[in-house]
């Protein structure tokens, strides 16, 4: 048994680091001051106190191991208390994750990328093509409320990471909301290897190029290289550059990106408490690989954070290109590694990103509304009350204001001129945030495919439909009896056979649109092929965009 006086001279230790800081009065409450470091001190005799109760008087003897879980719970417990879940304790087991995501693009799990939610959950951004969790069915705006049958309500993102990864061929239990349908339903997961390069590429016609961005990771740079020089043989004369659904990676290869459309000034600087966190980031002359007289059209929503927002904040302060799509999620925020030892760190929030012109990218709440007010949000109306909310909090709205649902009995929007302000449901009340990359273009992408129809039903008949495999069927069946065809030729023949398919389906019991089973037979076949997915009937977005380049080409 370890004795007590241990822990005194550990206690001592620990208060031995330098702890300062500076002390100022915000309001006259003690809950509300500055930290002195004697307050410190006081917090640390508590915890030493705390850990000798635990090593002297727990029944059992304690294994070396053990006592570096305790401690790594602490720690952990100490950055979940800053209400930041993007700081977060990083052991030896995440530190190796993160360098399988951002180094070598390959590991073991569902294939989702995800996002916190405002009520402590986590919320599905996409699922990527061809992965269990496409096949299984996930859908973007799906919101996680437990793994296994354990909530992760407030967890940390890196512990709901940690969680449902796993080794390949093992299964997971995800518990689902799905927005539309009020009772939680479970989806089992078979992980799987997840590789994928961050970059896909094609020619939209004979001139538009189009670039889609998955994640920033090592390689980005050198795969858009191989993209741009591929499409320019190919008689390139405006780009599309797709961020959406991109939470974001490493922040050099997103500076380099930028750097590529951008051949100087700021593209996007720190700003924290301590001068030793702010930094700019500039262009480097001769890092240019796209010419300024290219025709560039940046796609984004709501999806779209951190790294992606750099990019497009970049763009669309220096006036290099158009940005459309939805307003961006808000996750402008730094983070430094910090270690512990050889093995594990902690991962503090230490400033957060401006964009060229100064706009702070990190989302910020401003304050919050009462619950009373969601029915008026829910049915687009700017009521009195709710004018007189913001009044109240020195935000005087126009007679021009307008609401928008974003998720009805969730997320709300509220445009005012030239700004704009997110309402988020949270516990027990309305947040109200501003922050993020307005787009010059707004345009909406529809997120319910089964609106007006039996949710319950719809979600049955794909259970049905996934289980069968008959997607996957239809289009591997097809591509393995005509190798010798185009890409373009075998996705032309397989829409023109989804006919023969939803015969199938029937014969079978499956009951879905054909529009729906159209846009599953165009996903799989883009992840087969590892090009991305044209859609134009079904992304009115991307619609947009081609617009808006052909008006810029003369098309």
């Amino acid at each position: 048994m370890i004795k007590k006086h241990f822990i005194f001279v550990f206690a001592l230790a620990l208060v031995s680091f330098p702890i300062f800081a500076e002390v100022k009065t915000v309001e006259q409450n003690d809950r509300t001051q500055i930290y002195e470091q004697d307050d410190v001190y006081r917090q640390l005799e508590l915890f030493s106190t705390a850990l000798s109760y635990v090593l002297n008087n727990y029944y059992k003897d304690l294994t070396k191991e053990k006592l570096e879980k305790l401690m790594g719970e602490a720690i952990k417990g100490m950055l979940e208390g800053l209400d930041d879940r993007y700081s977060f304790y990083q052991s030896e087991i995440s530190r190796k994750r993160e360098q399988e995501d951002l180094f070598y693009a390959k590991f073991g799990g569902l294939g989702i990328r995800i996002l916190p939610s405002p009520d402590g959950f986590v919320n599905i951004v996409q699922p990527m093509d061809g992965t269990p969790a496409m096949k299984a069915g996930l859908r973007s705006g799906d919101k996680i409320i437990k793994v296994d049958g354990k909530s992760i309500e407030n967890w940390s993102m890196d512990n709901v990471v940690y969680i449902l990864r796993g080794e390949v061929g093992t299964k997971v239990i995800i518990t689902i909301i799905r927005t539309g349908q009020d009772t939680p339903f479970d989806v089992t997961i078979t992980r799987d290897i997840i590789n994928f390069p961050s970059i896909k590429h094609t020619m939209i016609g004979d001139q538009i190029g189009y670039i889609l961005i998955s994640n920033f990771t090592a390689e980005t740079l050198s795969e858009m290289k191989q993209s741009l020089d591929k499409l320019k043989s190919d008689g390139l004369r405006a780009l599309i550059l797709d961020l959406r659904n991109n939470t974001g990676g490493m922040l050099t290869s997103a500076v380099d990106v930028s750097n590529a459309f951008i051949p100087n000034g700021v593209i996007v600087s720190t700003d924290g408490k301590l001068d030793r966190f702010d930094s700019e980031y500039r262009a480097k002359e001769g890092n240019l690989l796209c010419s300024m007289d290219m025709p560039l059209v940046v796609l984004v929503n709501y999806n779209s954070a951190s790294g992606s927002e750099i990019v497009a904040g970049a763009i669309k302060d220096h006036k290099r290109g158009k940005i459309i799509g939805e307003k961006t999620f808000g996750k402008g925020i730094v983070q430094q590694r910090f270690p512990l030892d050889e093995s594990r760190a902690v991962s503090i929030t230490v400033s957060t990103y401006k964009t060229p012109n100064g706009t702070c990218l990190n989302e910020e709440l401003l304050f919050n509304l009462g619950l009373e007010l969601q029915n008026d949000l829910d049915a687009h109306n700017m009521s009195e009350n709710l004018r007189q909310q913001f009044k109240d909090n020195k935000i005087s709205l126009s007679q021009d204001a307008v609401v928008s649902v974003k998720t009805k009995g969730f997320r709300w929007q509220i445009k005012d001129n030239t700004n704009s302000y997110t309402v988020k449901k949270e516990e027990g009340t309305l947040g109200v945030y501003q922050g993020g990359v307005e787009p010059d273009i707004e345009v909406e992408q529809p997120t319910d495919l089964f609106e007006g129809s039996d949710s319950e039903e719809n979600i049955k008949m794909l259970t049905k439909l996934y289980e069968g495999e008959y997607v996957d069927k239809f289009v591997y069946g097809y591509l393995d009896k005509h190798q010798d065809q185009s890409a373009e030729e075998q996705l032309k023949s397989l829409l023109t056979n989804i006919p023969d398919l939803m015969k199938t389906l029937a014969d079978n019991g499956i009951k879905l649109n054909e529009r729906i089973i159209t846009m599953y037979v165009r996903r799989t076949f883009s992840a087969t092929k590892n090009i991305p997915n044209i859609d134009l009937e079904n992304d009115l977005q991307l619609a947009k965009a081609i617009e808006e380049v052909k008006k810029l080409i003369g098309m």
